[in-house]
């Protein structure tokens, strides 16, 4: 009972934090992006690079990725600006090399730069998404804020998980199919199909009076969830895969009775560009 007691609490902190982010401003949501991306790249760096002195440099160029990709969207720099990142990140590999001995790179040290790289890209430039997929260009080619978008996917996010928790724990009692038992044995095929059906009736349900997108057919609405059931449910045994190897239960316990960010958040690294793809398709 305490467990639950504290699982539920912390989860409506977590709420809580989120939706005011998303409401207050973009900046807030920026902010908040940012401290997700730093903890999150914190988490996974803890579990793949076993010198933690080498997990700091990439961290930080994930916080600038995140706050260079709203620069950009908010048409504060130009997308070349982007570009700067890779300066950045060859400094990593040549301080890498440097740190060798004799300016050699060893088979440890190729491993922590993939583990690097690979953060970065799964983590990194994914979040940088989210602020950006409330950024909607106005016919004078200004860019506004719609926190309605943002949320939206949010609780499309939050709808799946417990759909799928919701389906999955009441027919399993009668025999429930795995999903990928390797990787994730308590997930089924019926929380698969009962989180996609609740997130598709969730997007053609509150899709148009959350976004303001009024002219999107239903079955627009209903692709969106597909894809974000799809890809959310792929970031979510991706992350298990991760904790798998490292041999751990959860990344982290930042958050009570749920584990780390990554354990939160999972969903999101892989849904998000998809997401944001498919937003961008159809306006």
């Amino acid at each position: 009972m305490k467990s639950l007691v504290k699982r539920t609490l912390s989860g409506a902190v977590l709420v809580a934090i989120m939706v005011g982010a998303i409401l207050c401003s973009p900046l807030t949501l920026l902010a908040l992006v940012v401290a997700v991306t730093v903890g999150s790249l914190y988490e996974f760096y803890r579990l793949s690079i076993p010198d933690s002195k080498k997990i700091y440099p990439p961290i930080v160029l994930g916080a600038v990725a995140v706050v260079a990709a709203y620069l950009v969207v908010w048409q504060i720099i130009p997308p070349q600006g982007l570009f700067l990142l890779l300066p950045l990140f060859l400094l990593l590999l040549i301080g890498r090399i440097f740190c060798q001995n004799g300016g050699t790179l060893d088979a440890g040290g190729v491993q922590t730069l993939g583990a690097q790289a690979l953060g970065l890209i799964y983590i990194a430039l994914p979040l940088s998404l989210l602020p950006a997929l409330g950024v909607q260009i106005g016919a004078d080619g200004a860019p506004a804020y719609n926190a309605g978008v943002v949320l939206f996917y949010v609780i499309l996010i939050w709808i799946n998980d417990v759909g799928a928790y919701l389906v999955g724990m009441t027919l399993g009692r009668h025999g429930k199919h795995p999903l990928c038992k390797r990787l994730s044995p308590k997930k089924s095929w019926e929380g698969f199909f009962g989180g996609l059906i609740f997130t598709a009736v969730a997007a053609v349900w509150l899709g148009a009076r959350m976004t303001g997108a009024e002219n999107t057919p239903v079955w627009g609405w209903i692709v969106g969830g597909v894809v974000l059931t799809l890809s959310a449910v792929a970031g979510d045994l991706v992350e298990s895969m991760f904790k798998r190897e490292a041999g751990v239960k959860d990344s982290g316990n930042l958050i009570p009775g749920h584990g780390g960010l990554l354990d939160r958040f999972d969903a999101m690294y892989l849904s998000l560009p998809f997401v944001y793809l498919l937003t961008q398709l159809m306006r």
